[in-house]
């Protein structure tokens, strides 16, 4: 099986790529030969690649595209699925076999829009930039370890696989389509927009294609009124209480709920979404999911994102107002200054520029408007 980190092929046995070092011995272990499994397959086409080979030298189109494969790569790496194979200028990738996730079609819509965003960022400034096209399918594979030829892959065979494939086919430039399994399973968490039946080449049914626009921030828990809860009165009285001795005395408390999975946290939550917006609270839900866990501090984060769009502000300027106060300015220490923008800058992807001063320390400085109470 390629690394999923460099795509180097794995020898037989290895436990580490021989290439960069990465930790293979999970790839496929607790696979075997038959076993079915759900997956969400992603397909990413890199687009101008052609033209690049007509009008540039070999060896600087090589280093475009193997840069470009390596952002993509991370990108899958970061959401916790495998680079299945690499094909030209194309990468196939497997959200759900080896390692399975409950959220699995998520994870494949946040790395296609992942993979956007770094390819764009690395291609800024050149005259010939290349483009992405992706396509995503979910449904139920066969999936086996197979050693060939004296390298070692995962050999998935089913539908998602194929339909994958086609769906980059139709897509334009830049754009991101689904079937309607994979948007059905990232359920709210994604906006899509509906373009309708396609019916893909070599298949005999016809498939719901779906626009994945953006991640989308759930205002209120789909859990929510789909039935009443019974029982948990205990709890949900403690959690009244400590919501009514907040509004009152204005200072903040914190609650821990934890239990075995399914036993009904997010249920009893949504019970408290009434009390909290009756108390004077405003309300959010901030899902701090395992594929965020090398993101620092990705809760605050979230926060400060909602409360960025809701404001219709910078994220910097929310992250600033919540660490430092509204009035506050940066310091007339250096080394002071340099501390509180970093901070700003680790809450806020996308720090305003106006925060930072050209050089800290200088007189040139920065500037500090103050959002509305």
């Amino acid at each position: 099986m390629p690394c999923p980190d460099c795509g180097t092929p794995s020898a037989p046995g290895a436990h580490f790529c021989h290439q960069c070092g990465r930790r293979l011995v999970a790839l496929t272990d607790g696979l075997t030969a038959g076993d079915r499994r759900v997956v969400s397959a992603l397909f990413a086409d890199l687009v101008g690649y052609t033209r690049l080979v007509a009008e540039l030298d070999l060896e600087e189109v090589r280093a475009r595209v193997d840069k470009a494969l390596g952002l993509l790569s991370q990108a899958v790496v970061h959401f916790g699925g495998s680079v299945e194979k690499f094909a030209g200028d194309a990468v196939l990738a497997v959200f759900g076999a080896p390692l399975g996730h409950d959220d699995d079609a998520l994870r494949s819509c946040l790395c296609a829009l992942e993979m956007q965003a770094a390819l764009a960022r690395s291609q800024a400034g050149h005259d010939r930039p290349l483009q992405l096209r992706v396509g995503i399918a979910t449904g139920e594979v066969v999936a086996a370890p197979r050693e060939m030829a004296g390298t070692r892959s995962l050999a998935l065979t089913g539908d998602p696989m194929t339909t994958a494939a086609r769906l980059q086919q139709l897509a334009e430039p830049n754009e991101i389509l689904l079937d309607d399994a994979t948007a059905s399973a990232a359920g709210p968490h994604i906006g899509v927009e509906h373009i309708g039946e396609r019916l893909l080449r070599g298949q005999s049914r016809a498939v719901t294609v779906l626009r994945l626009g953006s991640e989308r921030r759930i205002v209120s828990h789909p859990f929510r009124r789909v039935a009443p809860l019974i029982g948990r009165d205990d709890e949900k009285a403690r959690l009244t209480r400590l919501l009514r001795r907040t509004a009152q005395t204005r200072r903040g408390g914190a609650v821990l709920l934890r239990g075995e999975p399914g036993i009904g946290k997010s249920r009893l939550l949504c019970e408290m979404e009434d009390e909290a917006r009756a108390a004077g609270f405003a309300w959010m839900w901030l899902d701090n999911t395992p594929h965020g866990m090398d993101t620092p501090y990705r809760a605050v984060r979230n926060m400060v994102d909602w409360l960025a769009d809701e404001q219709g502000v910078a994220a910097g300027l929310v992250a600033r107002q919540l660490l430092f106060g509204a009035g506050a300015g940066p310091s007339s220490d250096p080394e002071s200054a340099r501390l509180m923008l970093g901070a700003v800058a680790v809450l806020a992807r996308d720090s305003d520029v106006r925060l930072l001063a050209r050089r800290v320390g200088s007189r040139r400085r920065p500037t500090w408007p103050i959002l509305p109470n």
